[in-house]
């Protein structure tokens, strides 16, 4: 619990960030706290409360702003600029306590309080319909048992049930997100990110640096994310073959899994407009791409009767997302599979080093827990690169690369502001991309330029605060905001440890040579908004590098900006970072000194267990990676049944 004066401190922040009355920023201050109770517990309120008594004290500030001051006897325009310096300032721990509140007031203030030129649109509203996917009821279940248990149901889930169900198993899978039908799916961003996201949307790496977006709703990731199917470049799938004994990731039977998934999925680049009025944002990229002469092309995407709705992050209420739902789920429910939805997995049960089945703690239909133990011949995890290694370290697993090799595919966004609307949040969400930087340093690692959609909390929280008036200002023109977004094929990695109740905490720090490229993608990203028209340009740091083009995008005013932008660093909540893809926390080796599971996908401690999602790529693949997590969940299927036939 916050004591009065810390709650009274959190409101004064509020205010401060904010242009908030007394009663605004207090019901503010209670649902910032509110929230990280929800997401931290205890612990986390606990760190809040030192963030707040440690703002207003004297001391304190006169170490991170050189200011002998209490935040609280300050008048408000001293506070912004106390608040700015703890924003700016040398001290990563002052840094990582003002991002924190920050993003969280920023989001639920506009979540709830959008600005004037934030006007989605959400569709017509679809008639109420029966999924074909009905979870079971557990009430009073005990056990349950099946040829194989599928642990998680995205990309590399959906794929392995749909096509074993299709050869005749037995198959239960266990989701820990809900099963909400089409027209249940929400129509607004807050309610978005707290029902379909991991962490309500807020998960973080440990020290706070990135935000990681992460599926957590029946269909993983590919029930929220936006249709993006590019496939793996072949030099990484030759890397994968060199270094790691692959051998399948170069053969004809692989090419024939991207492409039978790929024609189960629907992917096409026919629903891939980018001209002004379908998704103005693809048209700046794709306009300030071929002025300057850099590659650009369409994104095939995983679509079909893909309908007008600016809501396609929260769920597709309309189906024209093919995603997991409509496909492979759907596929294997249609054979018989069973789903059990709103269920953890606790641990993977195993004897004498063969896997049993798994023990998992379910919902009653009046909400209570229910512990059921699961019984299976085959069990395969997939329940994506954060959750796999958890789960395999709870269940004794000791392989020094389960969690290891974290990669994240650090991404950052630079923004452009421009004299006509371009509402990032219409229309579809990607169709169109740059690799003219995919590779930098002759080996494969670069970037990759693409757009974002972006609805208004996403924006308020991503955009630098250097004061009240200057953020507020930004958000009034939201609807004038282009974002282009660089994402990187980081080369080096982190891991996935256990707390003490056994959840994930994610270990990453990005590297100097993965930052030296995004900075370069930034710059790059800056150039093409320039040449696209933006009348101002904003770099992703928190110190809000800013720059008003004119006629002179191509004088030294400008190239000067670009050095500054690239000068100005990488340090720990100061350059904007998130992730929204998870990878090779349990890598697929020849042998267990380089991997934790086997080419055919068997994990090499353990008979009969598999894992099928995107923590078994050897390296990041530096694209979107739903197509390529398909694909090798695909080919473990067809190996898993070559090995029960």
């Amino acid at each position: 619990m916050l004591s009065p004066d810390e709650r009274q401190q959190l409101a004064r922040t509020c205010a401060t960030l904010l242009p908030l009355d007394p009663a605004a920023a207090d019901s503010l201050a209670t649902e910032v706290y509110d929230a990280v109770v929800d997401l931290h517990g205890a612990h986390g309120a606990a760190r809040l409360g030192a963030a707040l008594r440690t703002l207003d004290s004297r001391i304190a500030n006169l170490l991170v702003a050189g200011r002998f001051a209490r935040f609280s006897r300050l008048a408000n325009d001293e506070r912004e600029r106390l608040l700015l310096a703890w924003a700016d300032g040398r001290s990563q721990l002052a840094r990582t306590a003002f991002q924190a509140i920050k993003r969280l007031a920023m989001f639920l203030h506009y979540t709830e309080n959008p600005p004037a030129g934030y006007d989605p649109d959400l569709g017509d509203s679809p008639p109420a319909t029966q999924s074909p996917i009905r979870p079971l009821s557990v009430d009073g279940v005990a056990r349950l048992s099946a040829d194989v248990l599928v642990i998680g149901s995205g990309a590399g889930g959906g794929v392995v049930a749909g096509e074993l169900a299709a050869a005749g198993l037995d198959v239960l899978v266990v989701e820990k997100g809900t099963a909400p039908a089409d027209h249940e799916f929400p129509r607004d961003e807050r309610r978005g990110h707290a029902e379909l996201y991991e962490r309500r949307g807020a998960l973080t790496t440990a020290d706070r640096g990135m935000t990681v977006l992460a599926g957590s709703t029946l269909g993983g990731g590919t029930a929220v994310n936006w249709m993006t199917c590019l496939e793996p470049p072949d030099e990484v799938l030759d890397q994968w073959h060199r270094d790691f004994g692959f051998v399948a990731a170069t053969s004809a039977e692989f090419r024939q899994s991207i492409a039978t998934v790929s024609a189960r999925l629907n992917v096409n680049v026919d629903e891939s407009p980018a001209t002004s009025q379908d998704s103005a944002q693809n048209a700046v990229l794709e306009r300030g791409c071929r002025a300057l002469g850099y590659r650009v092309a369409t994104i095939p995407r995983n679509a079909r009767g893909c309908t007008t709705c600016d809501t396609c992050s929260f769920g597709c209420r309309h189906g024209g997302k093919q995603d997991m739902r409509r496909t492979y789920l759907a596929d294997a429910a249609a054979r018989g599979a069973r789903f059990v939805t709103g269920a953890e997995v606790l641990r993977i049960t195993h004897r004498g080093g063969v896997a049993s089945g798994a023990d998992i703690l379910a919902k009653e239909s009046d909400g209570q827990p229910r512990s059921i133990a699961v019984s299976a011949k085959i069990v395969i995890i997939a329940a994506g690169a954060i959750h796999t290694p958890a789960l395999l370290i709870r269940s004794g697993l000791t392989n020094r690369h389960v969690g290891a090799n974290l990669h994240l595919h650090p991404t950052t966004a630079v923004c452009g502001e421009f004299a006509e609307p371009i509402r990032s949040w219409s229309g579809p969400p990607q169709t169109r991309y740059s690799d003219q930087f995919a590779d930098l340093d002759g080996r494969g690692h670069g970037v990759r330029l693409e757009v974002s959609p972006a609805h208004s909390g996403l924006w308020a929280l991503g955009l630098a605060w250097t004061s009240q008036a200057e953020h507020r200002h930004r958000m009034d023109r939201v609807d004038h905001l282009a974002n282009v977004i660089v994402i990187a094929r980081d080369e080096h990695a982190g891991r996935v440890n256990v707390d003490r109740n056994g959840q994930p905490v994610l270990r990453y720090r990005i590297a100097p040579d993965d930052a030296r490229r995004l900075l370069r993608g930034a710059v790059e990203g800056l150039r093409i908004l320039a040449a696209a028209g933006a009348t101002e340009l904003l770099s992703p740091h928190q110190a809000n590098l800013a720059f008003r083009p004119g006629d002179v995008a191509k004088s030294s005013d400008f190239e000067r900006y670009l050095s500054q932008v690239a000068a100005a660093g990488w340090r720990v909540n100061d350059l904007g970072l998130f992730s929204a893809h998870q990878l090779s926390s349990c890598r697929i080796a020849a042998n267990a000194k380089h991997g934790a599971v086997r080419p055919d996908g068997r994990a090499h401690e353990i008979q009969n267990l598999y894992v099928a999602d995107g923590s078994i790529l050897p390296t990041a693949c530096g694209v979107n990676p739903m197509l390529t997590i398909a694909a090798l969940a695909h080919h473990i299927a067809q190996q898993i049944k070559a090995a029960t036939t």
